[in-house]
Formats: C-alpha cells, structure tokens, sequence
C-alpha cells in the first residue's frame, strides 16, 4: 500500500472511531474572538486601577509641594531675591502636572475599553502607552519641582550688581582724578 493510502485509512480510522465528523472538524479551524474571562478582566482591571491611584497619588504629592513651593518663592522674592529662574522651572513642573492629571482621568475608561474589547492584546498596547506618558509627566513634573528648588538655593549670579559695583568704584575714582570731567563718569 503507498504512503498516501496508509494516512487516509488512518484518518478514516480515527474519524470511524471517536465520531469526527466533517462539521466538527470545520468548526475548530475558525477563528475564536471571544475576549477575556471575567477572572482575567477582574485582573487587569485591578492592576490599572492600582496603578491609576498611585499616579493621582503622586500627582496630589507633587502639587501640594509645588505649593509650598510656590508660597516659599512669594516669600523670597518679598525679601529681594531674583526667582525667575526658580518660578520658570515651577510653571514647568504646574504643566507636567496638569497634563498628567488629564491622562490619569482617561486611564479608567481605557482600561474598561481595553478589557472588554474582542482583540484585548490590540488594545492593551494602547493602554500601556498612556499609561508609559503619565508615568513620564509624573518624572518631568518631578524633575522641574527639583530644578526649581536648586535654583532657589543657587541662584545665577546676577551680572548688573557687579556693572553697578564697578560703575560706582571707577565713578568715585574718577571724582578724585578728574571731577570736570563727565566721559570718565560715564
């Protein structure tokens, strides 16, 4: 008997056997889209909610010491120092924060979108991208507050108070050379 034969009689077997019929065969060949198990969107829904609250966590953290922070630089430039740099860093780190919060309020429904999706593979890279741009706001956010609070500490130096001191040390200079005479002054 040739090769080919021996297969088709055992096929033919096995299908006189278990009762395979060609219906049963067809059925298993087509594609299954039936999403997630509940226990499977029950996890990946307490996962992004877990996640989800530990941004607005550290979001509600970040503002209040961009608060203090904020207050901290009132009192500060009240007493004469320059906080430009120091407010520019602040205002950075306020938009980081304002973003991250929008995004944060998204990631709920994403998720419920997500979960309860035909193809939830399709949508979770979706989702995990969202959630990858809020975790970089947060550190953007973060990273400004620092910088804000290092130039608070260190300020640049200011280049007019060393003009201002040299002006008037060659202007009393020159009072005591040359009083007539203005272009020295100037």
């Amino acid at each position: 008997m040739p090769r080919g034969m021996s297969l088709f009689f055992s096929v033919a077997a096995t299908v006189a056997l278990f009762g395979f019929g060609v219906q049963h065969i067809q059925a298993q060949s087509e594609p299954v889209t039936t999403g997630l198990s509940a226990s499977a969107q029950e996890r990946i829904t307490n996962l992004v909610a877990n996640m989800s609250n530990r941004f607005d966590a550290t979001i509600v953290r970040l503002d209040n010491i961009a608060n203090r922070l904020d207050a901290r630089l009132e009192k500060e430039a009240a007493g004469g120092v320059n906080v430009t740099a120091s407010r520019s860093h602040l205002e950075a780190a306020r938009i980081a924060l304002e973003n991250a919060k929008q995004k944060a309020s998204e990631t709920d429904t994403m998720a419920a979108t997500t979960v309860t999706s035909l193809e939830p593979r399709l949508k979770w890279s979706g989702l995990r991208a969202h959630l990858l741009s809020i975790k970089q706001l947060v550190i953007e956010a973060h990273s400004e507050l620092l910088r804000s609070v290092a130039t608070l500490k260190n300020p640049p130096e200011a280049t007019t108070t060393t003009a201002s001191s040299t002006a008037s040390t060659s202007a009393s200079s020159a009072d005591t050379i040359a009083p007539e005479s203005e272009e020295t002054i100037i």
